[in-house]
């Protein structure tokens, strides 16, 4: 997961404090380094009474709170500044046949799993368009954690497989920006 938070410039670098938590022992071996991030981030903060609950459900309410602190806290980087802008209304669906080719390259680079946990990542072409006279392909990349959806990235793709960019997706716009990963 490392290498993909740096792929797509999610600032990695807070430690939180789990000795905090009265049940941070509970927190499974391959969560314990997001959490950690997590807390250290603000994102998770734990309910009453000084737990986090790492095996219990979260209401609608607790992943609200989370993503608007996700929103708030800025943990997407954007140390580097936005290469390029396209409107959304340009990308159309992507060519079946190219995609295919595309997602097995992804997996040639990034491997079929997160390296620390197991977990299948699942690549997505979601559309393609032009900018700038180049080619780019617009995607997702996600991992599965146990059957739930853990993380969801968009990215870039230019069409010769050799930059690979983070974007944000914003009010019929996409923006992105240089990413620490080049396929090549």
């Amino acid at each position: 997961m490392t290498q993909a938070n740096n792929s797509f410039c999610i600032d990695t670098d807070e430690i939180g404090d789990l000795a905090q938590f009265t049940d941070a022992e509970r927190i499974s071996d391959w969560a314990q380094n997001n959490v950690v991030w997590a807390v250290g981030k603000g994102l998770l903060t734990g309910k009453d009474n000084g737990v986090l609950d790492p095996l219990g459900n979260a209401t609608r309410a607790e992943v609200a709170a989370m993503l608007q602190r996700f929103n708030e806290t800025n943990v997407v980087s954007h140390e580097s500044e936005v290469t390029k802008t396209a409107d959304l209304d340009k990308v159309v669906p992507a060519d079946e046949e190219k995609t295919a080719g595309i997602t097995a390259a992804l997996y040639d680079y990034f491997g079929i799993e997160d390296a620390e946990t197991g977990n299948p990542y699942v690549f997505e072409i979601v559309g393609e368009f032009d900018a700038d006279n180049e080619h780019y392909y617009l995607g997702r990349w996600q991992w599965n954690v146990e059957g739930h959806n853990s993380l969801l990235c968009d990215f870039v793709l230019k069409e010769s497989l050799t930059e690979m960019y983070g974007c944000t997706i914003e009010n019929n716009k996409i923006d992105w920006f240089e990413a620490d990963s080049v396929i090549k």
